[in-house]
């Protein structure tokens, strides 16, 4: 899937609502944003399953 967007004054792309609904991106989501030769990626961050944030706490803190 395609969509032609313009980018604003400061630089920002509006994700249509489309790709939007299909990747699970909603408002205050956290993405990647990343290069791969002239293509701009951008992906949600999946959030930290809590059997890896027990993990990580336990062993960290």
């Amino acid at each position: 899937m395609e969509k032609k967007m313009k980018v604003g004054s400061k630089g920002q792309v509006v994700i249509p609502k489309e790709i939007r609904d299909i990747t699970g991106i909603k408002e205050n989501t956290e993405v990647m944003v990343s290069l791969n030769g002239d293509k701009i990626l951008i992906k949600p961050v999946k959030p930290l399953t809590e059997s890896y944030s027990k993990y990580y706490t336990s062993t960290y803190s």
